[in-house]
């Protein structure tokens, strides 16, 4: 899976600045056990993910729940994949890039949650379970990164806050 994101990296820059991009990433940005044996990293900010969608979109989290659509059955591969494949290449790039500008994971985590938002009027129109997948999918169609990000940055959900939920779902 760490594949789809070096690959993106390859094809914006030469194969070292890649790699050692990639090292940042993976050592400095993440958590240290995003991409251990058991995905732990990427396990805790599912939950963290819910936590927020239960914070900010309570109505959209109670429409999940009532047709019993899980979100981690999404947010594990956005956050594994680090939304490569999951929103158009533009909109991966401008979220890794304010995510590496000191946003660090919370930047992914603030851009899957506002995409929800921008969804959710959609989204609770909906009456189906498979409609609610099809929407959920449709991630990859989401053509504004502009508005995606202005929606993700002005979201009440600092690094802090974000820390000390990990911390809960470590503990």
């Amino acid at each position: 899976r760490r594949v789809h994101g070096v690959a993106l990296l390859l094809l914006h820059m030469p194969e070292e600045e890649a790699f050692w991009l990639f090292v940042v990433l993976i050592e400095s940005v993440l958590p240290n056990d995003y991409f251990g044996q058991y995905l732990t990293g990427v396990n805790v900010d599912c939950l963290v993910l819910e936590d927020l969608l239960l914070e900010h979109l309570p109505k959209l989290h109670e429409h999940f729940a009532r047709y019993q659509l899980a979100l981690s059955v999404f947010s594990a591969r956005w956050l594994v994949t680090l939304l490569v494949g999951v929103f158009p290449m533009e909109t991966t790039l401008r979220v890794w890039d304010w995510a590496f500008s000191g946003a660090g994971m919370t930047a992914l985590l603030r851009a899957a949650l506002a995409f929800l938002a921008l969804q959710q009027p959609r989204l609770l129109r909906v009456t189906d379970q498979s409609d609610l997948l099809e929407v959920m999918q449709s991630a990859s169609s989401f053509s504004d990164p502009t508005e995606l990000l202005k929606s993700a940055q002005a979201l009440a959900c600092d690094h802090a806050h974000v820390t000390e939920l990990r911390r809960r779902h470590r503990s």
